[in-house]
């Protein structure tokens, strides 16, 4: 994740109220997918990316194993370039209207020196797990899963700027965007979290002032209050011990430029509906861009619970084939209308 220490401290896990959403707490029919994941796959893969990914040479490694893992449930993988690097793509194909597209994406470089195990193989683990868990259950739209290049060079993003930018000019129909932004680091002391409050009319955050570092934070810009909703309920559903925080902002975030600080930013600028999905970097994590960012200091049951969580959101909004439950699909219909009336 990228970081602009200049700008005012104050808040990045922002949030709405939680919104009314169209499926019950009490239905949850992706349960058995959701099952599958594994925090045993979650570790083998932050233990495969471990260590510095800032040079070419590292960086073509971890493109390759993303590739490969990608590969062995049985993707065709893309590789984009993206100046001398690539993003990584596997397409599920949506059966129903698979020209609407939803893309799970988390970067896979690093800065210098840093084994980079937050920051971030814990969102490249998050997005490997779902690849596989849905691998095998067929969907009524599209989702790409990305391992986006090169986020972290300044002025950074330029994987996931690509990415949302071809789509917007090749008029593709990307229905909602997840990033996978450090997603495994907790604390329980107090004081262990800066706390994030209501700003203005910028930052909208539900519920202020946390100081125990032990939530993940689901930012969305105003055109993504449905998605926010999505995984809101998604949570309490799949993962219902996850403490989640909420953020709203304005616009696409120029308001309050740390909530820009990941690859959900490029398609705001886009008026693409995205998530940034994370344990709020180096608002709670004090080993954030240094070489003690290491497996050992991570929480990988949170990371599990964040990776359902996840899951059943994107299920949800990608709308499951007939016969996957009739309440699936009542609460697949009440999301999208509430998507729908918060899109520019």
């Amino acid at each position: 994740m990228q970081h602009w220490r200049q700008l005012v401290p104050a808040m990045l896990a922002t949030s709405v109220a939680l919104l009314v959403v169209g499926q019950s707490v009490s239905a949850a029919p992706f349960d058995d997918l959701v099952g599958q994941v594994s925090r045993a796959n979650i570790e083998a893969h932050i233990l495969a990316l471990h260590g510095p990914r800032a040079v070419a040479a590292a960086r073509a490694r971890a493109a390759d194993y993303i590739a490969q893992e990608l590969q062995s449930y049985g993707y065709s993988v893309t590789r984009d370039p993206v100046l001398d690097d690539e993003n990584i793509i596997a397409r599920l194909p949506g059966t129903v209207t698979p020209e609407r597209i939803f893309v799970v994406g988390a970067h896979f470089d690093t800065v210098a020196l840093t084994a980079g195990a937050d920051d971030n193989a814990s969102g490249v683990a998050g997005m490997l797990e779902l690849a596989r868990v849905m691998a095998s259950s067929s969907f009524g739209s599209t989702i790409d899963f990305v391992g986006f290049a090169l986020e972290e060079p300044g002025p950074g993003l330029w994987g996931s700027r690509q990415y949302a930018q071809n789509a917007a000019a090749t008029g593709v129909d990307v229905i909602g965007m997840v990033s996978l932004e450090m997603i495994a680091y907790t604390s329980d002391l107090p004081g262990s979290q800066e706390p994030f409050f209501n700003l203005g009319n910028c930052l909208l955050v539900n519920p202020q002032g946390q100081t125990v570092g032990d939530f993940i934070g689901v930012v969305g810009n105003k055109s993504s209050v449905g998605l926010v909703g999505e995984f809101v309920s998604a949570a309490a559903t799949y993962a219902p011990t996850l403490p989640v925080t909420t953020g709203i902002v304005a616009g696409a975030g120029g308001c309050f430029p740390d909530t820009r600080l990941s690859d959900h930013a490029p398609f705001w600028d886009q008026r693409f509906e995205a998530l940034l999905v994370t344990d709020t970097a180096f608002y709670r994590n004090p080993y954030y861009h240094l070489s003690a960012d290491s497996i050992d200091k991570l929480d990988l049951d949170f990371a599990t619970e964040v990776t359902r969580a996840t899951l059943g959101m994107v299920a949800t909004v990608v709308i499951p084939e007939p016969g996957s439950g009739w309440l699936a699909a009542l609460g697949v219909l009440g999301l999208g209308v509430a998507r729908r009336r918060n899109r520019r």
